[in-house]
């Protein structure tokens, strides 16, 4: 059985332009992750709004690992946290190499300042859930 590593993050957008211009990088940024995961066994998604994103990265340790190096110094975001990282029983998006949703602002406010563990676990589990509950509805779309 293969051994699933998930990686939960999330981080402040830093790309400028219209929303147009930003809802295009996004897509520049899913047609790569999509393409990339498939070859090393990687599923997730990613939510998105004009402050933040939230991204889960699943599959082996090394490839989850080696994506999430490369996507940390990316300049078109800062402020990476990760709320939530380790070994889990199955894969919350196993059939998306990168699923999309976005959210509004609200959805990110009660995530912003955690400081601790146990906020940060709290906030990992909402994010996931919200990610689950609107990729369903939203992925056809990007």
């Amino acid at each position: 059985m293969e051994k699933i590593y998930r990686v939960l993050y999330c981080s402040r957008n830093c790309m400028e332009g219209s929303p147009e211009h930003q809802l295009n990088e996004v897509r520049n940024i899913l047609a790569s992750s999509r393409k990339n995961n498939v070859a090393v066994g990687i599923t997730g998604a990613l939510l998105f709004n004009r402050e933040m994103f939230a991204q889960v990265l699943e599959g082996p340790l090394e490839q989850v690992q080696a994506t999430f190096e490369r996507i940390q110094p990316d300049l078109r975001h800062t402020d990476v946290t990760v709320l939530e990282n380790g070994f889990v029983e199955a894969r919350d998006f196993p059939e998306w190499s990168m699923a999309f949703a976005g959210a509004t602002e609200a959805h990110f406010a009660e995530f912003e300042g955690s400081e601790t563990n146990t906020a940060k676990t709290e906030a990992a589990e909402q994010i996931g859930a919200l990610l689950r509950s609107l990729v369903v509805q939203e992925d056809a779309y990007v």
